[in-house]
């Protein structure tokens, strides 16, 4: 039987949302989360870091977007008093044709 895993370190709140975009849009998306999301991101206390993963589902690509926070306190200077309610600013709602408009939560313990 396989040991369990067991993760330390500090613990981290990840907060994940998922977009879709056609392809010909894909690598506009990309960018903009990239150098404009990624630095906002960077500047707020407590964010962690963050990881955008794409795939090919029929003629669109789905993207999803993983950030990680140091508590859900540093969640809330990102997202606000609603921390489960997506937040897209208007140059990602243009390129992208669908989106999740809540998040989920994660923690590592």
């Amino acid at each position: 039987m396989d040991e369990p895993l067991f993760v330390s370190g500090p613990r981290v709140i990840v907060r994940s949302w998922r977009g879709r975009t056609p392809h010909n849009r894909a690598e506009s998306y990309a960018r903009h989360f990239m150098y404009v999301v990624l630095p906002r991101l960077q500047s707020l206390q407590g964010f962690a870091g963050g990881t955008l993963l794409r795939r090919a589902v029929g003629d669109e690509t789905e993207f999803l977007v993983l950030t990680s926070w140091e508590s859900m306190d540093a969640v809330k200077l990102f997202a606000g008093d609603t921390p489960d309610v997506a937040v897209v600013d208007a140059d990602a709602r243009a390129l992208l044709s669908t989106f999740d408009t809540t998040v989920d939560h994660w923690s590592s313990t």
